[in-house]
């Protein structure tokens, strides 16, 4: 058979171009549809204490958020998130993960230990994963005091939680 176009080494079939196509066309959709449909990435929110003004203060960056406090830190200790907290030193800065939780310093609302997920008990003081689900085993409960009862938590987490938290 003359003329008949056999398939090469590197030939692909139909399903893996169309394949590739759409991998494409959705890559390149997605680039599209984001820069019409997202803002702005949302500013650091730090909380800055030890400059000129101490107070909450955000920026695209966390030099730029101490600037706005009026802090010139040259030397920044540990990688800042939203949310925490910079204790400022002269020249130097020190990170610092809040006590309170975000949530909690937004809001003033207390969290209801009865209906809290465990996303919300993490974000309390003191409390990691595992306590989280100790919390969440204990339900319900009647009042904070009724915390001592899960293993793990003793009267200085009680002392701790007690702010943000009721029955």
């Amino acid at each position: 058979m003359t003329g008949a176009i056999t398939p090469g080494r590197h030939a692909r079939s139909p399903a893996q171009v169309g394949t590739v196509f759409l991998g494409l066309l959705l890559v390149l959709g997605n680039c599209w549809f984001a820069e019409r449909t997202c803002g702005p990435v949302p500013p650091l929110m730090l909380h800055v204490s030890g400059g000129a003004t101490p107070g909450w203060y955000a920026g695209a960056t966390a030099g730029e958020a101490l600037r706005s406090a009026g802090a010139e830190v040259a030397f920044l200790v540990g990688e800042p998130h939203d949310g925490d907290e910079v204790r400022v030193f002269g020249a130097y800065g020190i990170v610092e993960q809040p006590t309170t939780p975000i949530a909690y310093r937004a809001t003033g609302a207390k969290l209801h230990l009865n209906t809290a997920t465990l996303a919300d008990l993490e974000a309390l003081p003191r409390v990691g994963p595992t306590l989280a689900k100790r919390i969440r085993a204990g339900r319900p409960y009647r009042r904070v005091d009724d915390l001592d009862a899960v293993r793990g938590i003793g009267a200085a987490t009680i002392a701790a939680l007690r702010p943000f938290v009721q029955p």
